[in-house]
């Protein structure tokens, strides 16, 4: 079993050792997304430096041990992504929390993707319903992390198990891809409480 999940119910449970916001910057508006999320063209853009985070790494102990998630905002959109991915090589487990538009931009985002297998990142994979991305695109993207021998996982942010399943079908997911249920954020949840069920295939 990945470092950052625990069986609950015959469920598997996500639960990062550390979650690490690496920038506000997002080229999406999704609904269930909890974080307060600016555009690229937005002035007040903040990102996180390979050196604020190399400094809290240095008050992490036993990292070989732990697991950590990388999110934002969209991280990609960092200019500082392969640095920190870099940094996290140092953890058992990386998740990179993405709507993996850049996987569809091999060219743009070659450096990223080498880092990716370089590191055993584990991209963490979001979707929705009233997603910018259409059910097709994320066919598109998880063909694509395939063809790339990239190791990804799906999270489904839906209403209801029965609207996760639906959602699940049109999508098209392989059998041995693990795919998350996650709730539509109340505003009365705290951050932790967005990561929901992994479901067992």
């Amino acid at each position: 079993m990945k470092k950052g999940r625990k069986m609950v119910n015959n469920m598997y449970l996500f639960e990062p050792d550390y979650i690490v916001e690496t920038t506000n910057v997002c080229n999406m508006q999704c609904p269930g997304c909890y974080a307060k999320n600016v555009n690229e063209m937005d002035n007040n853009k903040i990102y996180l430096t390979p050196q604020k985070f190399l400094l809290k790494l240095n008050n992490i102990k036993e990292k070989y041990n732990k697991s950590i998630a990388l999110r934002g905002g969209e991280p990609t959109l960092s200019p500082y992504i392969d640095d920190i991915l870099k940094l996290s090589y140092c953890f058992k487990n990386t998740y990179l929390e993405t709507n993996g538009l850049w996987v569809l931009d091999i060219e743009k985002y070659s450096s990223l993707v080498d880092k990716v297998l370089d590191y055993n990142i584990i991209v963490k994979l979001s979707f929705d319903r009233m997603h910018s991305s259409l059910p097709k695109t994320v066919n598109k993207i998880i063909k694509k992390l395939e063809h790339l021998n990239i190791c990804f996982e799906i999270a489904i942010t839906a209403k209801n198990l029965n609207e996760y399943m639906e959602i699940k079908q049109e999508l098209h997911i392989p059998k041995y891809v693990k795919t998350y249920f996650q709730k539509f954020l109340d505003s009365k949840q705290k951050i932790i409480d967005t990561y929901d069920i992994l479901e067992l295939n």
